[in-house]
């Protein structure tokens, strides 16, 4: 099992759609204003169920693609 460690808390790494009760995501595909193999915080899910989250310049980002879930 592999795991990360964010803010000296440590958590499961799995590979999947971030899911309702997920607390952070790890970027596995960089764009813009994201950074590959970061961890970003989850802040809530918009109506459509996509995760939310604040990308490198504080706009909040919605979660399109395939990441890693922890």
């Amino acid at each position: 099992m592999e795991t990360i460690t964010h803010e000296s808390k440590l958590y499961r790494k799995v590979e999947r759609e971030a899911l309702m009760g997920d607390r952070l995501i790890q970027i596995t595909e960089p764009t813009v204003d994201l950074t590959k193999d970061k961890v970003y915080a989850l802040v809530g899910f918009d109506l459509d169920g996509d995760a939310t989250f604040y990308d490198d310049i504080g706009d909040v980002g919605i979660l399109l693609f395939r990441i890693t879930s922890c």
